[in-house]
């Protein structure tokens, strides 16, 4: 199978099921599940069956650009630019958001990015081309999509548990512990109430 057959067939945004991500104090939540035998599982590499980066997905994320071919202003130049981040952190950022997608896209549970990842979520979200109809439409197959959170200590207390269950999940697939400098520890995650995703599928 060819990375562009992944995307749901024709591009169609209607959904058979729902898949409601909880609300999270800070960043969010994505969740995708039942991508049937175009992507098994993210868990895949601890099953024994191949490795994420063999996976058409995977090669798909890896590929994608999301600036137009020949662009001055990149995506990595305006995302460091906003976040005042060096480039070293900045294309570090990306890869973990390439992966943060990979992970969401192949389990049967919701996860949380950092407050990094999230940044560079946001920023794909104004490249509004390519963010629906390239990355939604044919990398993943269906729409994410933005709700408010309602905040207070429930909410951040799942946050936490579930940010966690992510960071562990990530050395799962990927087979490295996560990037300290992106994915910083549960307890210092949190960054004020943000916004919480769902998915249609």
């Amino acid at each position: 199978m060819k990375a562009r057959d992944i995307g749901a067939a024709g591009g169609n945004y209607q959904s058979r099921e729902s898949i409601i991500a909880i609300p999270a104090k800070s960043g969010i939540q994505l969740g995708f599940s039942l991508l049937g035998d175009r992507v098994a599982s993210g868990d895949m590499a601890m099953a024994g069956q191949t490795s994420y980066r063999d996976t058409p997905l995977w090669q798909a994320l890896a590929a994608m650009r999301i600036e137009r071919e020949g662009a001055a202003a990149t995506f990595a130049r305006r995302l460091g630019r906003k976040q005042g981040w060096g480039k070293r952190h900045t294309y570090a950022v990306i890869e973990e958001y390439r992966r943060f997608l990979y992970l969401a896209a192949t389990g049967d549970r919701p996860v949380t990015p950092s407050d990094d990842v999230d940044a560079a979520w946001h920023l794909h979200l104004t490249y509004t081309r390519h963010y629906w109809d390239e990355l939604c439409g044919r990398i993943l197959g269906r729409p994410l999509h933005h709700d408010p959170t309602e905040g207070g200590a429930a909410q951040q207390q799942h946050f936490i548990e579930q940010y966690a269950a992510t960071l562990d999940r990530y050395e799962r697939v990927f087979g490295v512990p996560p990037r300290g400098d992106v994915w910083r520890p549960p307890n210092d995650a949190s960054g004020g109430d943000r916004l919480w995703l769902r998915l249609f599928r």
